[in-house]
């Protein structure tokens, strides 16, 4: 069997007050971990938005790229 980019599954956090439920969505529903379970998935999210850059930089960054493989 190949490889798939899976563009039919997302995943989210609930907003406060349930920061540590995570909500896995595809084609066939949505399905919720709580508490120890979704730890996977707040830590990686906790990961990212530490690495991102700020609003406006990354807004910067965008438009830096979109100029440079679109012009």
């Amino acid at each position: 069997m190949g490889g798939s980019i899976h563009t039919d599954r997302s995943v989210s956090l609930l907003p406060e007050p349930y920061l540590s439920v995570a909500c896995l969505e595809n084609l066939a529903g949505s399905f919720y971990l709580e508490g120890p379970r979704s730890r996977k998935f707040v830590d990686a999210y906790d990961q990212i938005r530490r690495s991102a850059l700020p609003a406006g930089e990354s807004a910067k960054r965008i438009t830096q790229i979109v100029e440079e493989e679109w012009s």
